[in-house]
């Protein structure tokens, strides 16, 4: 490699000078977030394993700021049996105190049936905790132990969001938490399962119903099919030239036509064809709908700011666009823009699915 390749080189994810990945660069540097960077994109991989050279920039950022977020290590949370017998014999007597108020309380305002299942519930719980051991228990168990709650007094918060893929709409749907803890539900507790609604999504956009896209009785192509082949042969900056003296609703079909043959090619796997169809219809007539595929191409190209500019169009004129706010999320999560990708995870979920629809683009 020639020292002029070599000096304009970048990395793809940061954006960083290749030649900045050096002992020598990295001891001159004193800005602690472009070396944050390029730690991050050590430990990537992106431009191979430097172990080294990895070890000598973390303790860069280690002296310049002590409380990075890149230092951070994860550890796993300590257990009730790994304290010594004071600490935990003190959690014990709180714990045994606490269960206490709950049977009093529960005694006042249920009467004793009821306070006793709960009690049997709790106080199963707390040993099986305090021994290390995991919660689980039956369908049966809880269905007879659990506690009921009466549907009208949850807060939306507390309703599940079911997606059909057959569906436009997301609609309130038990769950097996509705039928065990009477309709208190819980939202995905890790990303495994946004995974799974990512994937169906995905799937929704692969398998597009294009029946919209028909046109109705009576409506017709202002332009010849002579001039929409025309408009094919146009590079971006023609095509906004041309586009401005065609009426509105035949520039709306001409994108629609562009946008089915985007999603044509992503369900093929070709993302720069689609890229092509996607852009060619938004400079037609701009729509939320092929904003959001073309943000989950750029996510699957690891291009995040630009799905994240993508999704922010959706959210301005759609503040509760599910898609947007989940790849927006997503984005800004391996942007290590932590606090607003947890904002969208939790509007996402906070939202009560009878007010707001799924789109399916």
């Amino acid at each position: 490699m020639s020292d002029s390749v070599y000096f304009s080189e970048r990395t793809k994810t940061y954006d960083i000078p290749i030649s900045h990945l050096d002992f020598k660069y990295l001891d001159s540097c004193n800005d602690s977030v472009e070396l944050e960077k390029i730690l991050k994109t050590l430990r990537s991989g992106e431009v191979g394993r430097y172990t080294e050279l990895e070890s000598f920039c973390e303790e860069k950022v280690a002296r310049l700021n002590p409380n990075s977020r890149v230092l951070r290590k994860a550890v796993e949370p300590i257990k009730v049996t790994q304290l010594d017998k004071e600490e935990r014999h003190q959690i014990e007597e709180d714990f045994q105190s606490w269960l206490n108020e709950v049977k009093t309380f529960s005694e006042e305002i249920d009467g004793d049936k009821n306070s006793e299942n709960d009690y049997y519930l709790l106080e199963r719980s707390k040993k099986k905790l305090l021994s290390g051991e995991q919660l689980e228990m039956n369908d049966e168990e809880l269905e007879e132990k659990c506690l009921k709650y009466d549907d009208e007094d949850l807060p939306p918060i507390r309703k599940s969001i079911i997606f059909s893929s057959n569906k436009q709409s997301a609609t309130r749907l038990n769950s097996k938490w509705d039928y065990t803890f009477g309709n208190r539900v819980v939202k995905p507790k890790d990303y495994s399962e946004w995974d799974k609604l990512a994937k169906e999504w995905d799937k929704e956009l692969a398998e597009e119903n294009q029946t919209n896209s028909k046109p109705e009785k009576g409506e017709k192509m202002i332009l010849s099919e002579i001039e929409t082949n025309g408009l094919k042969k146009l590079d971006y900056k023609e095509l906004k030239l041309r586009v401005v003296n065609i009426p509105i609703q035949t520039r709306k079909k001409l994108a629609e036509r562009e946008k089915e043959k985007g999603n044509e090619s992503f369900k093929s796997g070709d993302y720069a064809d689609a890229m092509n169809y996607y852009k060619r219809s938004l400079i037609m007539h701009k729509t939320n709908a092929v904003y959001n595929n073309r943000a989950l191409i750029y996510l699957r190209q690891k291009l995040w700011k630009q799905a994240v500019n993508d999704c922010t169009k959706v959210l301005k004129t759609e503040p509760d666009n599910l898609k947007a706010l989940f790849r927006r999320s997503q984005a800004n999560f391996e942007l290590d823009n932590l606090e607003q990708a947890e904002k969208d995870l939790n509007r996402l979920t906070d939202q009560d699915p009878t007010n707001f629809k799924a789109q399916v683009s």
